[in-house]
């Protein structure tokens, strides 16, 4: 994913108007309507600027777009492969499931690839990831 798209993404959510229904949930509070008991009700029509500063958007949106990223995926290939040689299976687990993990890994891998189709891979690898 291009710098560009990603601050394009994060300005349009933060231009984006919150839908009517909108609860917000872990402790937050919001009332949409005020001064409803007055000659003069109204009501609070929040944008995405009201839920998370840019900086956060941004974290947000890097965080989604890392799933796309095949330098992303190839690190958590990796990753996946590491954790396997730190805690090998059993030796009778093992032997039950040896060909279904290395079909598994297979497809792993054949998704990685399918993914990286199209991409320059000297690109991909030297791409920054970001952490949420």
């Amino acid at each position: 994913m291009k710098e560009e798209q990603i601050k394009s993404m994060v300005e349009r959510f933060l231009q984006w108007k919150l839908p009517e229904d909108f609860l917000p949930d872990g402790g937050i509070s919001f009332k949409s309507e005020f001064n409803e008991h007055t000659a003069h009700p109204m009501k609070h029509e929040p944008t995405g600027t009201n839920l998370l500063t840019a900086a956060q958007a941004e974290a947000m949106i890097r965080f989604i777009t890392d799933e796309f990223n095949p330098a992303v995926n190839i690190q958590k290939i990796a990753d996946d492969i590491q954790a396997l040689k730190l805690h090998p299976a059993p030796q009778g687990e093992y032997n039950a499931g040896y060909h279904d993990a290395r079909y598994d890994a297979w497809l792993v891998v054949q998704n990685a690839i399918d993914d990286a189709i199209g991409t320059d891979p000297a690109a991909a690898l030297s791409t920054p990831t970001s952490q949420p």
